[in-house]
């Protein structure tokens, strides 16, 4: 019950100096004046994620095909 607490208590913390905030293995929590606004900014990092991730998975197959080490 202790660590949810601590858990529960960061998110609020968080969410007063960011919009949005990921909790590994429970996903994101967002704050906005409207429910919309919240799952906007949801959306936003999941693209971001997406990019993110495709950008990565592009660098690692470029190097390998050229035979260098990935920066």
């Amino acid at each position: 019950v202790d660590d949810v607490k601590g858990e529960v208590d960061g998110v609020v913390a968080a969410l007063k100096d960011h919009s949005v905030v990921v909790v590994r293995g429970h996903g994101t929590f967002a704050i906005g004046q409207m429910l919309h606004e919240a799952y906007g900014w949801t959306s936003v990092l999941e693209e971001s994620c997406r990019i993110l991730t495709a950008t990565e998975l592009l660098r690692a197959a470029r190097s390998a095909r050229l035979g260098v080490s990935p920066v």
